[in-house]
């Protein structure tokens, strides 16, 4: 039996790194979600303390989510599990940075993804 050659380790690291690669934008892309999502959730249930500072984390996680999904097609077609495990950490998030029982919030996430990314979307 022959061992691996010099090609097979190569093509072995460049799997392993495009694996690598992709859990830690799969784990960036969920990080910037929750806090999105987070600030959707305050915004909607905390309107007197909308202001600036929530509306620039909501632009910029904007901005960025939108970046990372439109370079990794991969990312786009996970979305779906992404947001609900980002939603899930939002849900405690914004609930202990509020002080709201997380119970307010409703179990699945009441918005679509484009709908989350929508620049212009502000829940009411």
């Amino acid at each position: 039996m022959r061992k691996p050659g010099k090609f097979y380790r190569e093509a072995l690291c460049r799997w392993a790194g495009v694996k690598w690669m992709g859990s830690s934008d799969k784990r960036a892309l969920e990080e910037r979600l929750t806090l999105l999502l987070a600030h959707l959730l305050k915004w909607q249930y905390r309107p007197a303390r909308r202001g600036r500072s929530w509306q620039t984390v909501l632009e910029s996680q904007r901005k960025h989510a939108a970046f990372m999904l439109k370079d990794n097609p991969v990312l786009k077609s996970q979305l779906g599990q992404i947001l609900r495990h980002a939603y899930a950490k939002a849900c405690m998030n914004a609930a202990r940075e509020v002080g709201l029982d997380q119970e307010v919030f409703p179990r699945k996430c009441p918005w679509e993804a484009a709908k989350i990314l929508d620049e212009g979307f502000y829940p009411d």
